[in-house]
């Protein structure tokens, strides 16, 4: 038995222990209802790798807000711009997702060029000695932004 049947099957057990397992059975029968009526060409695409890389980019960028008040909130000075690029390569993670989603045409390749610049920029940063520094350090909002770049 796979790894991933196990968890399903753990999951499932404790859904119906726990006496969750009626809504979990209704939610799934709403959404397999509303699945039947969409044509199969306009359902999302959303592997279990999109959905993962999505989930940790996700996170990533949610955790720059704690990053930067704790860096820069403290002192009341900020380094000027950093928040336009920030948004800006979001946004551009957001319209390559949703174009793979939805299947559309250049998905593929607007999210493969936000992940070459996002492994370029963290390659420099690691290559620089930085990222191995905020690896061994005892302040923990560094040390999860580093992990979360890893």
């Amino acid at each position: 038995m796979s790894a991933a049947r196990r968890l399903v099957e753990a999951l499932l057990g404790w859904l119906e222990a726990s006496g969750k397992i009626g809504i979990l059975i209704l939610v799934t029968n709403r959404a397999r209802g509303h699945l039947a009526s969409v044509p199969t060409s306009q359902r999302l695409w959303a592997p279990w790798q999109l959905v993962a890389l999505v989930l940790v980019t996700t996170v990533n960028y949610v955790w720059q807000v704690p990053y930067f008040l704790h860096f820069y909130g403290q002192f009341g000075k900020t380094p000027g711009g950093l928040a336009v690029p920030l948004l800006l390569t979001f946004v551009w993670f957001v319209v390559g997702t949703v174009m793979m989603m939805t299947k559309r045409r250049g998905g593929v390749t607007v999210m493969a060029s936000f992940l070459t610049v996002e492994a370029l920029f963290y390659l420099v940063h690691y290559v620089s000695g930085a990222g191995g520094r905020d690896l061994f350090t005892s302040d923990a909002v560094l040390f999860i932004a580093s992990a979360l770049g890893l």
